[in-house]
C-alpha cells in the first residue's frame, strides 16, 4: 500500500511529463531538464559536503580508531551525536554499550553474551594483543574514551558500576601511557571521570584524602595539556602568571576549593583563597586580551557570532563573577568584611547584567545579592541589606534554562563551520 507522499510525487511527475509533452517547445524541455539536473548535482554536492564536515566535526569531538571497524565506528559516532548534540543520554549509552559489546565479541578470548559491562571490558592482555597487532595507540585511546562516555551516560544505575568502569578506563590509560610513552585518551574525558569519582566518593565514604587526590589529578591533567609550560610538581593548583584558565580548569579548581572550605580549617581556607585569586587573575587577563581584540564590547546573547564573542561574555558575566562570589565567602569567613563586600558587589552586579538571558548568570546574581543582603545586615547597613534582598527577590531564573536543549547535527555542523547564519544559508 502506497502512502500519501508517494502519490503526491507520482502526481507531480505525471504533470511534469504532460507539461513537457504538451508544450511543443524543445527549448522549454531543455531548460527544465537542465534545471532538474543542476538541482540534482547541487543536492549531491551539498550532501557530500555535509558528510565530510559532519565526520570532521565528530572527529574533532571524539577521535575514533579506524581499527574499531566500520559498524563500531558508526555506532560510536551515533553515541556522540546523541550525547553531545541531542542530549539523549539513554540512547547514547545504548550506542556505547553496543560498541563495547562489538569490540568484546571480536577481541575477547572468553567472550560470553552477558548484560554486565564488567564481564566484557577487555583485559590488559587483550588490549596489548590488539595494540601489537594494529600498532595503533588510537585504538587504546578510543577504547578508554568509550568506557568513560559509557559510564558518564549511565541512567538509573548504581554508583558501583560507574565507579568500576571509570576506574578501569583510567587504569588502562595509565598502563599504556607508560608503555607507549604518550598520552592515552582524552584529557577532558579523564578530567570528567576523576571529578565524577570525587563526587561519588564524597557521597559514599566522604574520605577527604581520596576526594582531594582525585581532584588534584583532574586539575593536573588539564594544566599538563593546556598550559604553555609544564605545571610544577608542587603547588600546581595556584596558576602561574601568564597562563590562561579554561572553563574546565576553573570548574575543577572551584570543586577543589569547595572541598577545602567545607573543612573550615584555616590552612585549607588560606589555600583555597590563594587558588581562587590566582585563577581570577588568569581569567581577568584573558578578558582584557579579548576586550582589546573586540574593542571592549560585549554582546547580547542573540548577537554572539563566534566562539570569541561567546568566550568574552562567559568570562565577564559567568566565570569571573562565580570566582569572585567564592572569594567573597572565604574573605567573610576570615572576617575581612570590607573586602568580602567589595568582591560580592562585583560578582552580583556583573552577573546581573546577563541574568535575563543566562541561567548561570541569573543564579550567581541571585545568590550574590542574597549574600550581600546578609553581609550588609551583619555590618549594620539595614538600607543596603533591604535593597540587595529586594534585588535578589526580583531576579528570576530563565524558565527556558530548565528545558532540555537538543539540537540537529546538520544545524550544529553548519553553525560550527559557517557561523550563526550557516543553517539559514543552506
Amino acid at each position: 500500500r502506497r502512502n500519501a507522499a508517494f502519490w503526491r510525487v507520482g502526481t507531480n511527475l505525471t504533470l511534469l511529463k504532460r507539461l513537457l509533452r504538451d508544450s511543443g517547445s524543445s527549448q522549454l524541455k531543455y531548460r527544465l531538464v537542465l534545471f532538474i539536473g543542476i538541482c540534482v548535482v547541487l543536492n549531491f554536492l551539498f550532501n557530500l559536503m555535509m558528510f565530510i564536515l559532519t565526520n570532521q566535526y565528530l572527529e574533532n569531538i571524539q577521535p575514533i580508531s579506524s581499527h574499531f571497524g566500520f559498524w563500531t565506528n558508526t555506532e560510536f559516532k551515533g553515541g556522540v551525536v546523541n550525547e553531545v548534540v541531542k542530549n539523549n543520554y539513554k540512547s547514547a549509552n545504548k550506542n556505547y554499550w553496543n560498541c563495547i559489546e562489538s569490540i568484546a565479541k571480536e577481541l575477547q578470548l572468553d567472550y560470553q553474551d552477558v548484560d554486565d559491562v564488567e564481564d566484557i571490558i577487555l583485559s590488559d592482555y587483550e588490549l596489548e594483543n590488539a595494540y601489537l597487532e594494529n600498532q595503533d595507540k588510537q585504538f587504546i585511546s578510543s577504547y578508554c574514551d568509550l568506557l568513560i562516555r559509557y559510564a558518564s551516560t549511565l541512567v538509573d544505575q548504581d554508583g558501583d558500576t560507574v565507579v568500576f568502569v571509570l576506574n578501569r578506563a583510567l587504569q588502562i590509560a595509565k598502563t599504556f601511557e607508560k608503555e607507549t610513552n604518550s598520552r592515552i585518551g582524552s584529557y577532558l574525558l579523564k578530567n570528567k571521570a576523576l571529578r565524577a569519582l570525587a563526587d561519588l566518593n564524597k557521597l559514599k565514604s566522604g574520605k577527604f584524602e581520596d576526594t582531594e587526590k582525585a581532584l588534584l589529578e583532574a586539575i593536573y591533567l588539564v594544566e599538563e595539556a593546556e598550559f604553555k609550560t609544564p605545571p610544577p610538581a608542587e603547588n600546581f593548583v595556584v596558576i602561574s602568571e601568564g597562563e590562561l584558565s579554561s572553563d574546565t580548569l576553573t570548574n575543577s579548581l572551584l570543586e577543589l576549593c569547595l572541598l577545602y572550605t567545607s573543612t573550615k580549617e584555616q590552612k585549607h581556607m588560606n589555600l583555597a583563597l590563594s587558588i581562587l585569586l590566582a585563577d581570577l587573575r588568569s581569567l581577568e587577563r584573558e578578558l582584557r586580551l579579548l576586550e582589546n581584540e573586540r574593542g571592549g564590547s560585549t554582546k547580547h546573547k542573540s548577537d554572539l557570532k563566534n566562539a570569541t564573542d561567546k568566550r568574552l561574555n562567559d568570562l565577564k558575566f559567568e566565570m569571573i563573577p562565580l570566582v569572585k562570589l567564592q572569594v567573597s565567602e572565604i574573605l567573610w569567613f576570615k572576617k575581612s568584611y570590607n573586602n568580602a563586600i567589595e568582591f560580592a558587589k562585583d560578582s552580583a552586579l556583573l552577573s546581573s547584567f546577563y541574568s535575563e538571558d543566562n541561567f548561570n548568570s541569573a543564579k550567581i546574581a541571585k545568590i550574590g545579592f542574597g549574600n550581600l543582603a546578609k553581609m550588609f545586615d551583619k555590618v549594620g547597613d539595614r538600607d543596603g541589606a533591604a535593597l540587595c534582598f529586594d534585588k535578589a527577590e526580583k531576579i528570576e531564573i530563565p524558565l527556558n534554562a530548565f528545558a532540555k536543549r537538543t539540537g540537529d547535527i546538520r544545524d550544529v555542523v553548519l553553525e560550527h563551520y559557517f557561523g550563526a547564519w550557516g543553517k539559514f544559508l543552506f
